[in-house]
């Protein structure tokens, strides 16, 4: 995973897809600036790395995951 910084603050992290399909996953964090709403889907970032709430591909290959702690952890309902 990388992670983007912008002035000492988390942006965004880029990694590959968890399910091994090896697409790129870019995602943005929440910040002062930038906030989540619900047309904006914006996650929470803490060193770990850890990121929430849980991450949903709704094309490609569907999956949806956690990551916490930099473990991640598939939900039943990946690829559906």
């Amino acid at each position: 995973m990388r992670v983007l910084f912008s002035g000492g603050v988390a942006v965004m992290c880029e990694y590959l897809c968890p399910c091994g399909c090896g697409a790129r996953c870019p995602t943005f964090f929440q910040t002062e600036a930038r906030k989540r709403t619900p047309e904006r889907h914006l996650w929470d970032y803490s060193p770990g790395p850890t990121l929430t709430p849980s991450v949903r591909h709704t094309g490609g290959c569907k999956s949806h995951y956690n990551i916490t702690n930099g473990k991640v952890v598939m939900h039943a309902d990946s690829g559906k």
